[in-house]
């Protein structure tokens, strides 16, 4: 688990407070209107997430990025065991950057996550949805690939 702040020359990438709480909201809404065909949004559900992702708790973290003392960015990095790869995958779901300043500090975060990844992670994970595939060349550009593998979910009654 990733639970400690990162400094580049672009950015400090740090830890979600609770003082970051209404400002990371408005950045969680702006991404979410972003998205075509997404569900109204869901404070209380993206503050449930938060919750869940607690370094406490080992499930992952909520990491904001800050530049200029500016909150510009955040992710959701997620842990998850893969038996294929038999380690840790990190998940950056919901990757989140301000438009003016996206593709510099995303690149540099997830240059930067490549490096310092926790001891027995096996890859870094972005999930990008199929509608939005012309968006991934800067992952690509980056060296992401492609896994090939298609998910199919089916929730569940318990939710």
């Amino acid at each position: 688990m990733l639970d400690y702040t990162l400094v580049t020359t672009k950015a400090t990438y740090r830890l979600l407070t609770p003082q970051d709480i209404p400002f990371f909201l408005k950045l969680a809404q702006a991404e979410h209107a972003e998205r075509r065909e997404a569900p109204p949004f869901d404070a209380q559900k993206v503050l449930a997430t938060v919750k869940e992702l607690q370094p406490a708790r080992g499930r992952g973290s909520v990491y904001v990025f800050e530049r200029e003392q500016k909150i510009v960015g955040y992710c959701f990095l997620v842990n998850c065991w893969s038996s294929d790869e038999c380690g840790t995958v990190l998940v950056a779901d919901d990757l989140y950057v301000v438009p003016e300043q996206r593709e510099e500090i995303a690149a540099d975060f997830l240059t930067l996550l490549v490096k310092v990844a926790p001891a027995g992670t096996t890859s870094i994970r972005i999930e990008v949805p199929r509608a939005g595939r012309g968006s991934a060349a800067p992952f690509v550009k980056l060296g992401f690939r492609e896994s090939g593998k298609s998910a199919f979910s089916m929730r569940t009654m318990r939710t």
